[in-house]
């Protein structure tokens, strides 16, 4: 019976033994998932602090992009603004050189002109005559004068014929 009590307590040492082991395995197993977890954490969050920061630099990078662009739009649009200025301007001097040194300001009689015939004239153009012209029409009148003061002699000398 003393074997079977020194058995029995030896049994029940054993039994200590084997739970205490058996619960320091269960808190070594629980220090070591804690450990493990701890560095899962630590590890997701370095992964999104590193995600935050790619973003971050994501959006500066697309911000910077954008303001590129627009700046190049920009440029573009002041660019084409000033092609389009240069060229009114461009047409609005030539409209004018063509008004001041065009038919009408500088009254070419050529404008005038008809196509139905030399002597005719479109009158809303008709500048008026030309010193030459004038000239022939006072030739014209005197030469008629003239004749119709030959005739007149003429007709005077019948007269005191009769």
């Amino acid at each position: 019976a003393v074997v079977s009590t020194q058995s029995g307590h030896y049994g029940r040492g054993e039994w200590i033994k084997q739970q205490l082991s058996e619960k320091n395995r269960e808190k070594e197993a629980a220090r070591h998932a804690e450990s493990l977890y701890q560095k899962k954490m630590m590890e997701l969050d370095a992964r999104a602090v590193q995600l935050a920061k790619e973003e971050e630099e994501c959006r500066r990078n697309l911000n910077l992009a954008t303001k590129n662009y627009n700046a190049a739009l920009d440029a573009e649009r002041k660019a084409k603004e000033a092609i389009d200025k240069q060229k009114e301007l461009d047409d609005n001097f030539t409209e004018l050189s063509n008004q001041v040194f065009g038919d009408t300001l500088t009254e070419n009689p050529g404008v005038a002109q008809s196509s139905f015939g030399a002597h005719r004239v479109i009158t809303d153009r008709w500048k008026g005559m030309s010193a030459e012209q004038r000239a022939e029409i006072q030739k014209i009148r005197e030469q008629q004068q003239a004749e119709k003061q030959r005739k007149l002699e003429e007709e005077r000398e019948l007269q005191k014929e009769y």
